[in-house]
């Protein structure tokens, strides 16, 4: 179990001396810090499920680089092309 520390401090007048006291106070917690965490990864996964949350963009076929389609068919044209032992395809 964790405890609480509190740290207090008092400047007292005695004397015509002016003395600062300072103290630490442990107090004990009640309860376990772990089941909040628990329950915290409840709530977010809930708020998953839901849909709650902003979406999250994913890029599963560039890798984040920009996809230029006429490149990409003419080299898939000759890549067929080059397979299939014919001239041209169109």
């Amino acid at each position: 179990m964790l405890d609480a520390q509190k740290k207090t401090e008092k400047s007292i007048l005695g004397d015509g001396i002016l003395r600062n006291e300072e103290s630490i106070v442990t107090e004990p917690q009640v309860g376990d810090p772990r089941f909040l965490q628990g329950i915290q990864w409840c709530i977010e996964r809930r708020c998953k499920l839901l849909g709650l949350d902003a979406p999250v963009r994913q890029d599963i076929t560039t890798l984040g680089e920009s996809l230029d389609i006429g490149a990409w068919m003419t080299d898939r044209k000759k890549r067929i092309e080059e397979a299939s032992g014919l001239e041209e395809i169109e």
